[in-house]
């Protein structure tokens, strides 16, 4: 064996020759294998990290949502608390202002009734509809009348 047919080397077999060159490509199939490892798994983590960004862009346009419906509800709410409140303000003046006039009296307390009753409506409305959003709702199966339903 000359010293062009392996590179410069004289001193080798041609079996030690390619056991050393095999030696060498598995070395750089390793290396090669490692790389696309590394690949795989940062491939791997960036899928997991879009997959994340997407879940946490859903979550942020469903609290977005979320809170522009309890921003509207608010508004609806603080109109209907004001008007029966209004009512109450105003009939209780003029009642105090009628006091030696009975059956004037009677009928704005009547209205006054009405109007705290309707208020207290729409505050245990909204408070039941918190406790909904908490979970902390028990709904209980009982009979009950009509009547008492209406």
């Amino acid at each position: 064996m000359g010293t062009d047919e392996h590179f410069g080397k004289t001193d080798m077999t041609d079996e030690q020759f390619y056991l050393e060159e095999m030696q060498k490509m598995n070395n750089q199939m390793i290396n090669m294998q490692r790389e696309l490892n590394r690949a795989l798994m940062e491939s791997r983590r960036m899928q997991e990290e879009l997959k994340q960004n997407e879940e946490l862009r859903i979550a942020l346009e469903v609290s977005e949502k979320a809170g522009k419906a309890k921003m509207d509800f608010m508004s609806r709410m603080s109109h209907d608390l004001r008007t029966p409140m209004n009512v109450i303000m105003g009939l209780t003046a003029a009642t105090l202002d009628e006091a030696d006039h009975p059956e004037a009296v009677r009928e704005n307390m009547a209205h006054i009734r009405s109007a705290s009753d309707y208020m207290l409506g729409l505050i245990n409305d909204i408070l039941d509809m918190d406790n909904t959003e908490k979970d902390a709702v028990i709904l209980k199966s009982e009979p009950y009348s009509y009547n008492e339903f209406l």
